[in-house]
This record gives structure tokens, sequence and C-alpha cells, in this order.
């Protein structure tokens, strides 16, 4: 698997996921830790669904396996920021 850099773009991370060089869990599990060291010092999120994110990712993941196509996938907001 690709080790991803600390700030890569959307779109590149989205690419990796396709190819399979990295997991959507694997992503997700990096943004969890991420927003985990963070959230206390900018408090950016009132909400985060850790669970439903680890979920989605799990259901992307397995599309890829199965070779769905991603626009099939169903994928809710998983934090709500505070504006």
């Amino acid at each position: 698997m690709t080790e991803l850099s600390p700030l890569p773009s959307a779109i590149d991370v989205a690419d990796l996921i396709r190819r399979g060089e990295v997991s959507a869990r694997a992503v997700v599990t990096s943004c969890l830790a991420r927003l985990a060291a963070t959230q206390e010092a900018l408090n950016a999120f009132v909400h985060i669904d850790a669970d439903g994110a680890l979920a989605t990712a799990d259901r992307v993941d397995a599309a890829i396996r199965c070779r769905i196509d991603l626009d099939q996938v169903e994928c809710p907001a998983l934090a709500d920021r505070d504006a």
C-alpha cells in the first residue's frame, strides 16, 4: 500500500483508492487520527461520525473489490462543521 503524505489532495486520494494503492478504510483511519489529534485545539466540528465514516469506507472498499462503479455507493455526510 502507498503511504499517504500529510496533506494529499482529495483527487489524489480518490485516485489512489480507485487504483487499490490505499484502502478507503486506511484513509479514513488516518483522517480520524488527525481529527482526534487536532479537534480539541481547533474545535472545527460539532459532530464526527467515526463509525459511519468507517462503515462508508468499508462499502467503498467492497465496491472496488467487486468492480462496482463508485457513483452507485451511497456516501452520507460524516461530520458537521461548526460555522
